[in-house]
């Protein structure tokens, strides 16, 4: 994953990455030294691997109307067996109104449509409900406990080409039958259908093999 300009966009937020520069500001402007080391090893990692840029990262999470950030959220790396892990923060006063489960939504879904990434995986403390009910309302679900405290989990919807190179096929077929009138219409759909069902399932098959080598 380059480095390269992004911005996701939802119904209230933008979504996007800092750029070196503003890591560096962040970095010597934050009070609290726990939160100074981990940006710091978010900058380091983004000079030792920079085609993994954006799995490092924090993206700055914008309110549309004034254009005033009011929170963050990273990646803790490119995928590991198909998963990648998330952390966000938001300004106390702005909980509860929807910011971060936006946010959140829009970086999964961007997360989703990257290539081998198969799960995302978040881990909050005991006690920060806010945060679970954020994991929650995107489908995360809890699946084990970890150093920090409960760990959630969405996994990826897979979705099979098969049906959609079979429709394609038979489509064709209908339209290959009635503009040359002397082929048999059915024969055809049958032979398109036939070609478009083979496609999809060995694209299917292929996927599903990717996937479980990407997985172990």
């Amino acid at each position: 994953m380059s480095k390269k300009s992004i911005c996701l966009k939802t119904e209230r937020l933008y979504i996007i990455p800092m750029t070196e520069e503003e890591l560096e500001i962040q970095i010597r402007e934050e009070k609290d030294e726990t939160a100074k080391k981990a940006y710091a090893d978010m900058l380091e990692n983004c000079e030792k691997e920079p085609i993994d840029y954006l799995w490092f990262v924090p993206w700055k999470i914008i309110l549309q109307e004034n254009q005033k950030a009011i929170g963050d959220a990273a990646f803790k790396g490119p995928q590991n067996k198909g998963m990648v892990e998330v952390g966000f923060s938001i300004l106390p006063s702005l909980q509860r109104q929807g910011y971060m489960t936006e946010a959140l939504g829009a970086l999964v879904d961007w997360a989703f449509r990257q290539r081998d990434v198969y799960s995302i995986a978040a881990e909050t403390a005991p006690g920060n409900k806010p945060s679970q009910k954020v994991l929650e309302n995107n489908g995360f679900i809890m699946y084990a406990n970890g150093q920090e405290g409960p760990r959630y989990k969405i996994i990826k919807r897979t979705f099979f080409k098969t049906p959609v190179t079979l429709s394609a096929a038979i489509i064709i077929g209908v339209i290959v039958g009635f503009y040359f009138k002397n082929f048999n219409l059915f024969a055809c759909i049958g032979v398109f259908a036939g070609v478009g069902a083979i496609l999809g399932v060995a694209i299917d098959i292929a996927a599903e093999n990717r996937r479980k080598r990407i997985i172990g």
